[in-house]
């Protein structure tokens, strides 16, 4: 709790504020201080493995106690770049300078709103709310208390800029304490490989001397004994080695597992599971920095980037590198893993689904949907909605609350929604729709019902009867169609033009961006009406990095806008961005920043988001109210976590011990990790449920399935699972609805933590 907050807080502290360095150092602490942060932020690799993402980048940079604006990283990882070499990164570091007295002071007042010398509880919760996780009134007074050495219940300078620096320096001693440990796992590496050299020799000398004394001695006995000898040698050389292996992996996984959870933390808690906009807020600050005056209406900051292959494919070396990692455990001899002893036994793989039998083709089932009679008599509500891929994987939705006054009968159904500017599919998209009561029932449960079929549209759609209460209603996906397709590497397309007249340069928006902008009115419009209210206006705000939509933001809004019965009509809406272009007198990368946050690439085609539309039908005239939440869901919330697995153990298959590993059922701990196979007409899914009250790994190899597209990519992964926790392991679709597809999993291993 201490450091990710105090991290998260100067990191918010210095959005739009350069940072500095300043050179007491020597050389050579300079030199081992840029190794230090570069090893760890490539997971203890070597200065030759290059880093080959902009999050690695900005680690290895806050490892050396920098923190660069989002502006200032994007001069060192542009659109163009593919890696960054160790010779590269500490040339960046020698012009990011790290923090200064001035630096420091700037962003002190930044967060000093009332310019009274100290900072209240009440201003580093605005910081703490409007930029990243939202904190509450108890986690900021347990972050000020950590800090506060007079105990005021505030914070000054002083304690503000120890706070600061403490943490630049923790981050520091951190990557300086896995440099150490990793060299000396390569040392004692060395000295084993080392040792087996000189070990080999002395082996095949005592192999010459033995066949010496058997050639002139004509006694059995004593070949019997040169030959016991040398395989103790061996023997004993195969213990050591395997005994520092051991301990090696065990660091390793140590190690893999605490920089995985740092690095989470250094580089996504600024978007914690809230579609939260903190890092386009610092892209943005950085961008207007000296221009604030000129703006006349409110703008729209961006999200991180989205993904692309380049983070595709530093995931994928992650994962392979976890993997080895985990896997050098002698104990786990993982089938992957490169240090397990091929020597000793290992457990016989069992496939986990009992048939494997080849699933029909989608195309050739009669996909429909039984929507109940009458249903035109019914009270119908249709709503918008996206959902959105982070650059770490997890994908953001829309969801929704639904209250109804009186019991009654409900037709809910999910429908894909494209816009002309969204990428096309060859398949529909897969979604899923989940109604949740909004506390648990008297047995602990949450769900009350979710989408099965669809039909051959890709509709999806269920029935239920629902008694008076409160309901939320979470849309969901697999995210094994996102992103839709591989981004753009092309150049900007031009978004706006110049015109000149007698009165100046003016600005105009392009034909192509206002047939994108039009798109992005409608999806932003979530009850359907034609027009923007201010609730809508605000969530796109906030969605592409600005602070909620005040009464003064507004007051602008409607002063240069075109609306209609107090709401936004799509060509005031248009004018707002114009006059955005207006006062950045034609610079585009504010309006690239806002395209960016909501799927956008720079050919103007949405691959990193997709639209979707829900309806909710009543029976009879039951009152409701149905509404967008102000929080985006996210793919890793607990509420969701806890439907998937009502789902998943509900519905699915829980797999029989005889058709578990060896390993899961020699150790018994098969009755306390099951596994679940949860499949549909048109998906399937992996689920683990691990009961136990320590970590279970379970490696899965799903490799020989046919024809799906899955999430994650790999197929053949280790799945840490915490303790008394449950995940869904693998989600698949088919790649070619119009062929059979296959899921067939192995579990290849299953090892607990003592």
């Amino acid at each position: 709790m201490s450091e990710k907050r105090i991290n998260e807080t100067s990191s918010k502290s210095f959005s739009g504020v350069s940072i500095h360095e300043g050179s007491s150092m020597s050389s050579d602490a300079v030199a081992l201080e840029h190794k230090a942060a570069y090893i760890s932020a490539v997971n203890g690799a070597s200065i030759q493995t290059p880093l080959t993402s902009k999050s690695e980048l900005l680690l290895a940079l806050q490892n050396t106690g920098r923190n660069p604006t989002h502006k200032s990283l994007s001069k060192y990882w542009t659109s163009s770049t593919v890696e960054v070499k160790f010779e590269e990164f500490c040339k960046i570091c020698e012009k990011e300078r790290v923090t200064t007295e001035d630096d420091l002071m700037k962003a002190f007042k930044k967060i000093d709103a009332n310019g009274d010398g100290f900072i209240s509880h009440a201003e580093l919760k605005k910081v703490m709310t409007t930029k990243g996780e939202k904190m509450s009134d108890e986690e900021v007074s347990k972050l000020i208390d950590e800090v506060d050495e007079n105990k005021d219940g505030k914070l000054d300078y002083r304690e503000f800029s120890n706070m600061v620096l403490n943490t630049s320096k923790q981050c520091k001693e951190k990557a300086m304490r896995k440099f150490e440990k990793t060299s000396a796992s390569k040392t004692i590496e060395g000295n084993v490989s080392k040792e087996r050299s000189l070990m080999n020799g002395d082996m095949e000398e005592s192999r010459k001397k033995a066949d010496s004394r058997i050639s002139v001695s004509s006694e059995h006995g004593d070949k019997e004994n040169v030959k016991e000898k040398d395989s103790r040698r061996e023997s004993k050389l195969r213990v050591e080695s395997h005994r520092a292996a051991r301990e090696d992996g065990k660091e390793s996984a140590r190690e893999h597992e605490e920089t995985r959870n740092g690095s989470k933390e250094s580089k996504y808690s600024h978007r914690e599971r809230k579609g939260s906009n903190s890092s386009v807020k610092e892209r943005r600050s950085s961008i207007s920095e000296g221009t604030e005056s000129k703006r006349s209406v409110p703008r729209s900051p961006r999200l991180s980037p989205r993904v692309s292959p380049r983070v595709a494919k530093d995931a994928k070396s992650k994962d392979k590198a976890a993997k080895e990692k985990l896997g050098s455990q002698a104990s786990l001899q993982s089938h992957d893993s490169r240090t397990a002893n091929e020597d000793s036994p290992k457990p016989a793989p069992r496939h986990v689904n009992r048939q494997d039998i080849p699933k029909s083709a989608v195309s050739s089932l009669n996909l429909k949907l039984q929507a109940p009679k009458k249903l035109s008599n019914w009270k119908e509500e249709k709503r918008r909605g996206l959902f959105y891929l982070e650059e770490n994987g997890e994908v953001l939705s829309t969801q929704y609350s639904l209250v109804i006054k009186k019991a009654t009968s409900v037709w809910l159904t999910l429908t894909p929604c494209p816009s002309q500017s969204t990428a096309a599919l060859d398949t529909p998209f897969d979604m899923s729709l989940l109604l949740l009561r909004s506390k648990p029932d008297r047995n602990g449960n949450l769900l009350v019902t979710s989408t099965e079929r669809r039909d051959s549209s890709g509709k999806y759609g269920v029935r239920c009867d629902l008694e008076a209460g409160k309901y939320h209603l979470l849309a969901t996906t697999s995210g094994c169609s996102l992103p839709l397709s591989t981004p753009s590497r092309e150049p900007q397309k031009k978004i706006v033009k110049k015109k000149s007249n007698g009165a100046g340069d003016q600005y105009a928006l392009t034909k192509e961006f206002k047939y994108v902008l039009t798109d992005i009115f409608n999806m932003v419009d979530t009850d359907m009406n034609g027009l923007l209210s201010r609730e809508e206006f605000n969530q796109y705000s906030i969605r592409t990095g600005e602070d909620e939509i005040g009464d003064d933001e507004w007051d602008i809004v409607k002063e240069n806008a075109e609306l209609k019965k107090g709401e936004l009509t799509c060509k005031g809406f248009m004018r707002l961005i114009e006059l955005e272009a207006e006062d950045a007198e034609g610079d585009t990368e504010d309006l690239w920043v806002t395209l960016d946050a909501l799927g956008y690439d720079s050919s103007l085609t949405q691959n990193q988001a997709y639209p979707f539309t829900l309806e909710v039908c009543l029976e009879g005239d039951a009152e409701h109210t149905l509404s967008p939440l102000p929080s985006l869901l996210s793919s890793r919330s607990k509420s969701l976590r806890m439907a998937l697995k009502e789902v998943c153990t509900s519905k699915g298959e829980l797999i029989p011990s005889e058709n578990r590993s060896r390993a899961a059922r020699s150790s018994g701990n098969d009755r306390d990790v099951g596994i679940y196979i949860y499949e549909t007409e048109t998906s399937a899914a992996v689920a683990i449920e691990n009961k136990l009250p320590t970590r279970a790994t379970v490696n899965l190899d799903c490799s020989a399935s046919k024809n799906v597209k899955s999430n994650p990519k790999s197929l053949s992964q280790i799945f840490p699972v915490p303790a008394t926790s449950f995940m869904v392991a693998y989600q698949m679709v088919p790649a070619d609805e119009r062929k059979e597809w296959q899921l067939s999993c192995v579990e290849r291993d299953l090892l607990t933590a003592s």
